[in-house]
């Protein structure tokens, strides 16, 4: 049977060169998250880095992110009764 590969991609260097740096960094990331207590508060600044970087890598690269990572996300995306979430206490500061 034979099977179908998707089309290629073709990023500009640029692009190509940020998206190798996101993926060293979201390995890097999702390395230290296995090794980190749960309930450590490094533990949540670090998952917030790594969906940070995920977001971005796969909107470079234009594609969706992975199922396990939407569910982290919505995780922390979801508010507090005082209506702050995660994301917000823990996440990058602009």
């Amino acid at each position: 049977m034979p099977t179908t590969l998707p089309a290629p991609r073709i990023l500009p260097w640029r692009s190509l060169a940020r998206a190798m740096w996101l993926r060293i960094r979201l390995a890097d990331l999702g390395a230290r998250l296995k090794w980190l207590p749960a309930s450590h508060e490094r533990t949540c600044r670090t998952a917030c880095r790594f969906l940070a970087c995920s977001r971005e890598f796969h909107e470079v690269m234009g594609l969706p992110e992975t199922e396990g990572t939407t569910t982290m996300r919505g995780v922390f995306e979801r508010p507090f009764s005082d209506g702050s979430t995660l994301c917000e206490r823990y996440g990058p500061k602009p």
